[in-house]
């Protein structure tokens, strides 16, 4: 069970071209459901793409947003939800 998250650090703040992260049409998505304090349901939505191959980042983009995050392996080994 993970209650937290970390992605790292941002290598885009204001995307314009996902596909060169490979997020314009990600492999694979990962939905997350969970009752927050006020106990409505929130949602997040993670989509990876592409693996760094110098320094094993794997891109990902959360909520559809215009933002581009690193998540370093050894968050996506942790997750082992998908095999990449």
């Amino acid at each position: 069970m993970y209650n937290s998250y970390a992605v790292g650090n941002v290598v885009e703040y204001n995307c314009a071209d996902f596909s060169q992260y490979g997020l314009e049409n990600p492999a694979t998505t990962v939905t997350v459901r969970y009752t927050a304090e006020s106990e409505d349901v929130k949602t997040l939505t993670f989509a990876f793409g592409n693996v760094n191959e110098e320094d094993s980042t794997i891109y990902v983009r959360i909520n559809n947003s215009s933002y581009v995050y690193g998540m370093t392996k050894y968050y996506k080994e942790e997750l082992s939800i998908f095999d990449l």
